[in-house]
């Protein structure tokens, strides 16, 4: 069985090697695995029963040991079995659990067992072992462990066999006189001596204690409503400190907190703490790109801008569009917002909706568009091939006569002739490819400052599908009531052109994508490539333009997604329309 359990680090171990010196000059016996561990035996076992059978741990809190698993377990033990003497070499936090436990302050040791720090640890220690740990007294001039732990007190008498001590540091003089009481008078020889003249017994001369000297901490922080610690304790204004080192925190909601190790001595302390505010990240992704941000409370806003832990309120404005704005919170961690803002429609402005990014096959699946009325894909619907398409707006209906209308008032498009078809909400007709691209679009354009332009036919095409797998967005059959197109085929109601919006929408949002009226493209007509593309625009040159969806005088297997249709740029005639697109 040792006296005492040396709990500590590793890391620590050449700083600790006068500790484990001292003590074992007071004649303690001193488990120190370093030198109590030997070749051959088992270590863990050998630890568990030294913790468990020393008298007493003294465990040595660092910044290296208050982060070991081993240090930890060692000073639990210790305290489960009440013989804990914890002790700090560093200005640390003691960990959770530890701190309602007075450490000894070691941080300014000097190694040497006058030091007042080792004193009070030996005097503690031989307190609570008792006096059977103690060696027989000493002669006065052996260097004994009472050599060492008393150097820190000064004798005043000598009588009846005690050792009268005066305090010096730490510890009452009648508690030290307990401690070097003699256990048990020692026979001595007998001398015969010369006889000498009697003299009156000696008084011991009355020497007063020291009063340790106290002085005054002041701390201050910014912010003022910092809480402040120190030594782990709540900090109290006026209280009086002995002289040492004392660790000052100081902890804030939304700062950092900020500690410093200040040291008293011989006079008064103060000491400011200024604390730094935590901020995170703010990112917003704004459409259009090009939108004005600021924030409430006037702070400028840049991308990656940090603030404070608070509550904001953006607000996004851009040039026809709808300014908005919208309240978050930074709490804890960077913060993303996106924020779209809606157009300012003009009342002739086509109703956009927005078409994700993605990718889809292209062409003429033979399983999934070979319909009633077929025997194989048409030869210009194939191959079928990968296509990777960037996010785009495209207009929920088709343009209307009402809208070109517009452009024909302001003396820019040709009159679009109806022939008795209807004229106000149904699609524009009788328009050709060369009056929507030279006439109407840079007119809108213009009016709007906006880029509106025609769809690519990847583009119609993969709208079209509305995310479906089908011939058609509804499913593989024409089925009854779904479009506008050949009344045999379709079975719709209309006999001509029908108002826009007048059957569902597909996936997408988007209405009359088939039937109704053929929708010009912006590409040239060619062959597919069997290669994977993204954003195609079709052929580099031509004689036709693209059309898509079929009319209202098509057959069903001609308003499927996958149809191609084809005339030149100056055609005009009754089923031909239009829808735009912007990116």
């Amino acid at each position: 069985m040792h006296d005492i359990f040396l709990s500590y680090s590793t890391k620590d171990r050449d700083r600790l090697k006068p500790l484990f010196q001292a003590l074992a000059q007071q004649g303690w016996s001193v488990f120190w695995d370093h030198q109590s561990i030997h070749t051959g035996e088992n270590w863990h076992r050998k630890i568990e029963e030294a913790i468990n059978n020393s008298r007493c741990v003294v465990v040595v809190w660092s910044k290296h040991s208050i982060q070991s698993e081993w240090v930890l377990e060692e000073a639990n033990k210790a305290k489960s079995r009440n013989v804990l003497f914890p002790i700090r070499i560093d200005a640390i936090e003691l960990p959770f659990g530890f701190g309602l436990l007075q450490a000894g302050d070691f941080t300014g040791w000097n190694g040497k067992g006058d030091h007042p720090a080792f004193i009070e640890l030996a005097a503690q220690i031989y307190g609570f072992l008792g006096r059977g740990s103690q060696p027989l007294q000493p002669p006065p001039a052996s260097k004994s462990r009472m050599g060492a732990v008393l150097a820190g007190v000064a004798a005043v008498a000598v009588a009846g066999g005690g050792v009268y001590w005066q305090q010096k540091g730490g510890f009452s003089a009648e508690y030290l006189v307990a401690l070097v009481q003699p256990a048990a008078p020692v026979a001595q020889p007998k001398v015969v001596a010369a006889p000498v003249e009697s003299k009156p017994p000696v008084t011991p001369p009355i020497v007063e204690p020291e009063v340790p000297k106290s002085y005054q901490l002041t701390v201050k922080t910014t912010p003022e409503n910092a809480a402040i610690t120190v030594d782990g304790d709540a900090y109290e204004a006026g209280k009086v400190w002995k002289s040492g080192a004392y660790t000052v925190k100081a902890m804030a909601d939304g700062y950092k907190p900020v500690e410093q190790v200040v040291t008293i001595k011989d006079q008064d302390a103060a000491v400011s703490l200024t604390l730094e505010a935590i901020r995170y990240a703010l990112t917003i992704n704004t459409k259009p790109e090009n939108a004005k941000i600021s924030l409430s409370g006037g702070v400028g806003y840049s991308s990656g801008i940090l603030l404070q832990p608070d509550d904001y309120v953006v607000k996004v404005e851009a040039d026809g569009y709808q300014p908005q704005e919208k309240a978050f919170t930074i709490a804890a961690g960077d913060q993303t917002l996106n924020v779209e803002l809606k157009p300012i429609r003009l009342e002739y402005e086509p109703e956009m909706v927005s078409i994700p990014a993605g990718t889809f096959t292209m062409g003429c699946v033979e399983s999934r568009d070979v319909v009633s009325g077929m025997d194989k894909c048409d030869d210009d619907e194939k191959p079928t091939h990968e296509v990777t398409l960037n996010a785009f707006r495209m207009g929920k209906y088709e343009v209307t006569f009402d809208q070109w209308d517009a452009c024909e008032q302001a003396k820019v498009c040709p009159h679009a002739e109806y022939k008795g078809l209807g004229r106000g909400n149904r699609p524009v007709i009788n328009v050709s490819w060369y009056d929507i691209t030279q006439k109407y679009i840079p007119w809108l354009n213009k009016e709007t400052g906006k880029t509106y332009r025609l769809p690519t036919e990847a583009e119609w095409e993969y709208a079209a599908l509305g995310g479906a797998n089908t011939a058609y967005p509804w499913g593989n059959a024409i089925g009854k009531g779904n479009v506008n197109c050949d009344n045999v085929s379709c079975g719709d109601k209309f006999e001509y052109i029908a108002p826009v919006g007048s059957f569902a929408v597909n996936g997408y949002g988007l209405s009359d994508m088939h039937g109704n009226v053929l929708e010009w493209c912006q590409d040239w007509y060619g062959d597919y490539s069997s290669s994977p593309v993204s954003n195609p625009k079709g052929a580099f040159s031509g004689t036709y333009r693209v059309l898509r969806g079929g009319s209202w005088r098509s057959a069903a297997r001609l308003v499927r997604s996958a149809n191609r249709d084809f005339l030149t740029p100056d055609n005009r005639d009754n089923d031909y329309g239009f829808r735009l697109v912007l990116p």
